[in-house]
């Protein structure tokens, strides 16, 4: 597979400025045709928040790639996500996605209206009919640090295809991080992005992929290849690209890289691209499976992991933690007002929960995860 990432930095928001680039890095990774075909492009809507918050895609990033796409002859651009929380007529409107849409005639898509089972690896797995519909995949993941999986980008950014809570499910089923990237790489190699352009002109720091903070990049980069392009993100933001969990196992399975040196850059320098400040997700130093062996035969240590934190002053009783907790050991407090209550024991460290918080109620404290 072409291992290319192509990496130019871009300062602003402009369509107009990004536009150019994405032409340039859709023919530096060698991109198929998209003349008469009918295209499906997937941003990253975690939930419906004003672009300068840093959750989702830009939506300048969305207009640039829907302009470049009719440019280049598609039949039809559909643009489509499936936030855990959202209803089935929801639209995008606070960040800027559904507007782009109306303005530029792509068809918006919500992926929770219509879905059926694929397999993925081992298993049947709800994703969207959209995908199924289009002939090419365009992906557009948001550069941010994730409490679960330390980052998203582009092979995390495919999870969207799943609908609604049937992301919960999967959640539940691979409850650890080794676990869950290994699912992550199924889906991916099932369901494998025609391209994939990460929106990194402003990233997100810190408690990823919600409540962290807007962090100034000014990258734009893109990929054919889901591995070539996560090994890309994670030097961008300093760390050793073997440090994130879907990185390891898709090197392991040798399908679209066999190595971490062999990725090839086009555009800019990416040395010269790369954030020495940004905040991360930081791991305990500890290996996994040897952390697990020693939590379960010294319980004590379980209280020092990484885990949500409920903030009773902030937090709005609107329950979308509970309903989105793939473990259900999140319930209101029967006597006191926006406390919510945990069965600590039963909690898998998946950070739903946080995600999904509106009010930034919820916050990832302790030593190690």
């Amino acid at each position: 597979m072409n291992k290319k990432v192509s990496l130019y930095r871009c300062e602003s928001y402009l369509p107009d400025q990004i536009l150019p680039l994405v032409r340039k890095m859709y023919h530096d990774c060698a991109a198929p045709n998209v003349k008469g075909k009918r295209v499906l492009v997937k941003p990253n809507i975690l939930s419906d928040q004003q672009p300068e918050k840093a959750v989702t895609t830009h939506p300048a990033v969305l207009e640039a790639v829907i302009r470049f796409l009719q440019e280049e002859g598609a039949a039809r651009v559909v643009v489509g996500d499936a936030p855990a929380m959202h209803n089935k007529n929801f639209k995008p409107q606070k960040c800027g996605i559904y507007e782009v849409c109306q303005q530029t005639g792509a068809e918006w898509v919500y992926f929770g209206q219509a879905y059926s089972e694929m397999p993925v690896g081992k298993r049947n797995v709800h994703i969207a009919d959209a995908y199924r519909e289009c002939d090419l995949l365009i992906s557009l993941p948001k550069l941010k640090t994730h409490g679960f999986m330390i980052m998203t980008c582009g092979i995390k950014n495919t999870f969207g295809l799943i609908p609604n809570l049937h992301k919960a499910k999967q959640h539940a089923i691979h409850n650890n991080t080794s676990t869950f990237a290994s699912f992550l790489v199924d889906l991916n190699e099932t369901t494998t992005p025609h391209f994939i352009l990460t929106d990194a002109i402003v990233g997100m720091e810190g408690e990823g992929p919600s409540n962290g903070f807007p962090k100034k990049l000014g990258v734009l980069f893109a990929s054919i290849n889901p591995l070539a392009l996560d090994i890309a993100a994670a030097r961008l933001i300093g760390h050793k690209p073997a440090e994130i969990p879907t990185n390891t196992e898709a090197i392991k399975r040798g399908k679209w890289l066999n190595s971490y040196d062999t990725v090839e850059y086009a555009g800019d320098n990416i040395d010269k691209l790369c954030t020495t400040n940004f905040k991360r997700v930081e791991r305990s130093g500890i290996d996994r499976i040897m952390l697990r062996y020693i939590i379960k035969h010294v319980p004590f240590l379980r209280k020092l992991q990484r885990r949500p934190k409920f903030d009773q002053s902030r937090c709005t009783s609107c329950k979308a933690c509970i309903r989105i907790c793939p473990q259900s050991i999140l319930a209101l407090h029967p006597n006191k007002p926006n406390r919510i209550t945990i069965d600590d024991d039963a909690c898998i460290r998946c950070f739903c929960c946080q995600e999904v918080c509106m009010s930034d109620a919820i916050k990832i404290q302790g030593l190690f995860t």
